[in-house]
């Protein structure tokens, strides 16, 4: 599955309609679990992985394991501290 794809299945779910800025003003549980750090997104991200863990909606489990891998290592991209076709940083393996 693409990336972009991924992405649009992901993005905004469970939304309440409100942003992060509200919810964090008023002390909304999902601010309180995230510690007022990006409410919504950590939810939309934590929440799919969770329905993602049921047979039904796991759309990677029918991927062979070789491509499941890529693709979930895949859509976080490089390490910020590495810079691409260099050496890895201190503390990272050439293999990842």
């Amino acid at each position: 599955m693409h990336p972009l794809t991924r992405a649009q299945i992901i993005h905004d779910f469970e939304h309440k309609g409100v942003n992060n800025d509200y919810l964090i003003r008023v002390s909304d549980g999902l601010a309180v679990l995230y510690n007022d750090r990006s409410p919504m997104e950590n939810h939309h991200l934590a929440a799919s992985f969770q329905l993602m863990n049921s047979d039904e909606y796991n759309f990677l489990r029918k991927m062979p394991n070789k491509t499941r891998v890529s693709e979930v290592s895949g859509a976080y991209g490089p390490r910020p501290c590495c810079k691409p076709q260099a050496a890895p940083c201190k503390g990272h393996s050439a293999n990842g």
